[in-house]
């Protein structure tokens, strides 16, 4: 039992391969923020000024994605390195950012949605949000995960929810 922030419930969702633990934990059993697990009791990450947070990415060296759900319901994340928190910023004409992976180098991908279609994946590579497209005849895109060498695995999908694995090289679907 990793415990929770406030006698409610928690979730691990992340555990890098140096031992770091992430996920969320309640506080005062109804707000549910992003939380590191350790020795200890678990730490609060906080919100952000947002409604809720989770952890949704994680390296080995400490750095962490919080995705925030804002106060006007958007949904956004933010990149911290244990010193200073930098926004992932959000694609052209996208009201929410959704992270969903990080590698070592610190690059990050995720969803970039408006809750109406047309999903679309990306990458943040020092510090530049890139859309990743879909594949020729497909509506959206999401990425997964990316590896050390820069590629990112996601599906693309067709209007009629038909997924296709793809994954990225360069910013171009294969």
């Amino acid at each position: 039992d990793l415990g929770t922030v406030d006698q409610g419930g928690s979730e691990a969702d992340i555990v890098t391969e140096s031992g770091l633990i992430y996920g969320w934990s309640s506080v005062q059993k109804i707000h549910i923020h992003g939380a590191k697990f350790g020795d200890q009791k678990p730490a609060d990450l906080g919100v952000n000024g947002g409604a809720a947070s989770q952890v949704s990415a994680a390296d080995n060296s400490g750095r962490y994605v919080l995705t925030v759900n804002e106060i006007d319901g958007s949904t956004s994340a933010y990149l911290y390195n244990g010193k200073s928190k930098t926004p992932i910023g959000r694609l052209p004409g996208y009201r929410n950012t959704m992270v969903s992976g990080m590698n070592y180098h610190g690059e990050i991908v995720g969803t970039a949605s408006n809750g109406t279609g047309g999903d679309r994946a990306f990458i943040v590579q020092n510090g530049r949000i890139t859309e990743l497209p879909p594949l020729a005849g497909s509506t959206d895109s999401f990425a997964n995960a990316v590896n050390a060498s820069g590629m990112v695995a996601g599906p693309s999908s067709s209007g009629a929810g038909m997924h296709r694995a793809v994954v990225w090289v360069g910013g171009k679907p294969e």
